[in-house]
């Protein structure tokens, strides 16, 4: 839905099954790092004799833009939640009611392909009270260093939930981060669509150290901007659904290694009523010289397809990328993705062989392919009648 429609905040859904709220992709930046659990702070001298330990401050996070363009964030919430039940939670959900949520200053905006990183101004010390030990809230110089905003944060250290709002409160993502634990390391995205951290080096306002782009197989770590695709507006071919993101690290829908060309049957592009119904081509059954009127289907590819027959689905069309080599559904595969394995920007987006450019022949010709033909049947009657006037 996100994909194609012309709004700018994700899409809710409600599982009732799951009980949990799913949210689409837009052209919004990203939580994308969160420090909820530094190094305990040393105690300064001649006060260890009162104070027990000095922790959680220098906490931060982090957003990212991966888009290539700059987008506006002025008014925008962030705020956190945790179901624990300890003192030291307890204690910092009290400090939240007073401290969340973080509003990102109006006119702020996070540049393209750059981050915004909200650091942290106070610590909670715990003082020696008699028998007693209090929670006190202790200031500290704004932490980490080089940060576009600070303002005192309380994460919860064995894990909550963190909400990313725009200044019209549509929710733009809300993530469980996971227990953190007082060290260097800091809990990072690899692929910050996909709402899973992962333990990291703590790399506030620099790319992760987790963002592994090559492990979906599709792009690697020249290329891997291409796959963030919104297009806002329409489908123009079922090839297209290429281009959504599948909600695992890093992978899109996929053709051309045939783990999802099942969906190809599965969806159409409508048109209005008021054009023509256009009829399409059954690639079972048509010759070369026909399929050769398909955009991108040169006479060699089209015979490559004939070889490769039949076919049960249109993306099929792809032929077999885990065939033998000598398999002619291998050799059509080979063919049909050439335009991104030849080291070359196809597409014209700037980027060299990206997952797309190995789907550009079927993204051009996928609304004009049918794997099934209307066969009718016509019975003549004939009747042989004498004229008896003349």
């Amino acid at each position: 839905i996100d994909y194609r429609d012309r709004d700018d905040f994700p899409t809710s859904y409600f599982d009732p099954v799951t009980q949990k709220n799913y949210y689409g992709i837009e052209e919004t930046p990203y939580l994308n790092e969160v420090e909820a659990s530094p190094k305990p702070l040393d105690i300064p001298p001649g006060l260890k004799e009162i104070i027990i330990k000095i922790f959680d401050g220098g906490e931060y996070i982090e957003l990212y833009n991966p888009y290539p363009f700059d987008i506006s964030i002025g008014g925008w919430r962030i705020t956190t939640s945790s179901t624990g039940t300890s003192f030291i939670q307890t204690f910092s959900s009290f400090l939240n009611m007073f401290f969340i949520p973080i509003v990102i200053p109006e006119g702020t905006v996070i540049p393209a392909n750059g981050y915004y990183t909200i650091g942290d101004t106070m610590a909670i010390a715990l003082i020696k009270a008699g028998n007693r030990v209090v929670p006190t809230l202790w200031p500290i110089e704004p932490t980490p260093s080089g940060c576009d905003q600070y303002h005192p944060i309380f994460l919860f250290d064995l894990g909550g939930n963190i909400r990313l709002e725009d200044s019209s409160s549509h929710v733009i993502e809300d993530t469980y981060y996971g227990p953190d634990f007082w060290t260097p390391i800091s809990l990072e995205k690899n692929d910050p669509r996909v709402k899973k951290f992962y333990f990291g080096l703590g790399t506030p306002g620099k790319p992760n150290s987790v963002f592994l782009p090559f492990l979906g197989k599709e792009l690697n770590l020249l290329n891997w901007p291409s796959s963030f695709a919104v297009k806002n507006y329409p489908f123009a071919t079922v090839g297209e659904l290429g281009d959504v993101h599948s909600g695992e690290q890093w992978k899109t829908i996929n053709f051309w290694r045939g783990e999802d060309t099942a969906i190809a049957d599965q969806f159409t592009t409508a048109e209005a009523v008021k054009e023509p119904i256009r009829g399409k081509i059954n690639i079972n059954t048509a010759s070369k010289e026909v399929l050769m009127g398909l955009p991108g289907i040169s006479e060699e590819l089209a015979e490559k397809i004939i070889s490769a027959r039949p076919f049960q689905t249109i993306g099929e069309i792809f032929g077999d990328y885990s065939a033998e080599d000598e398999d002619p559904k291998k050799i059509l595969n080979k063919a049909m993705i050439a335009p991104g394995k030849d080291f070359r920007d196809n597409d014209n987006d700037g980027f060299v062989d990206e997952d797309d450019e190995k789907e550009e022949v079927f993204r051009k010709i996928s609304n004009l392919i049918t794997v099934r033909s209307n066969l009718f049947s016509i019975i003549s009657f004939a009747q042989f009648i004498r004229d008896k006037n003349g």
